[in-house]
């Protein structure tokens, strides 16, 4: 089937993923990559320099939008819960909608360049303290004598960034149940905590793409 040219550096970025996704980043070439785009290989080089470059840059892509939106929910609540709750939401429609994106950071990690790879593990370890601050705002009362909220925080962001392993966006559970049964999940661990009674926004991405991916 023919595929559309690539337009941008958005669409080259699509393209590379789907085909690391599915041959693995040492599988790939770069006439891989060009058809997939449905252009040339010189109209690939114009945009990026090598297969290595590509793989750096979506991994980049997805974790400079991610922390953003990340930063941006966790003012979009006034209680700890809605901002933990508005946290979750924003995991989870983006492991939906760029489920690519995340298989080719859990998997690929090792062929990232040091560079790239060292951000990676900034951002994870700024991303996860985010994370435990909202637990510990949520269940003050704890104060680390049951609950290691480190471990928790990488715990959940574990699972939130492996949905795409295995939840089904055609099947039965929609994305806001799927956010309130994981926030529930959250509730049990802290003991019981009450569950937020509005439902912040779950729209946008972090690769910029809308509708219907950590």
């Amino acid at each position: 089937m023919a595929r559309a040219r690539v337009t941008d550096d958005a669409a080259l970025l699509t393209a590379a993923a789907s085909v690391f996704r599915e041959k693995g980043y040492r599988g790939t070439t770069i006439s891989d990559i060009a058809d997939a785009a449905g252009v040339s290989r010189p109209t690939l080089y114009s945009y990026a320099g090598s297969k290595q470059w590509l793989l750096d840059r979506i991994v980049r892509e997805l974790l400079d939008r991610t922390t953003r939106l990340l930063d941006a929910d966790c003012q979009a609540g006034r209680t700890p819960w809605q901002r933990l709750h508005a946290v979750v939401a924003r995991h989870v429609v983006s492991a939906v909608e760029n489920g690519g994106f995340y298989a080719i950071l859990l998997s690929e990690e090792s062929e990232l360049s040091p560079e790239t790879r060292e951000y990676y593990r900034v951002v994870a370890t700024r991303n996860t303290a985010i994370f435990r601050s909202l637990l510990d705002d949520c269940a003050p009362e704890n104060r680390g004598d049951i609950l290691d909220t480190t471990i928790a925080a990488n715990l959940i962001v574990s699972m939130l960034s492996s949905l795409h392993r295995w939840y089904d966006p055609d099947g039965p559970v929609g994305l806001t149940q799927l956010t309130e049964q994981i926030t529930l999940v959250v509730r049990r661990v802290l003991g019981d905590a009450p569950v937020p009674t509005t439902s912040p926004r779950t729209q946008g991405s972090p690769t910029g793409t809308e509708g219907r991916p950590e």
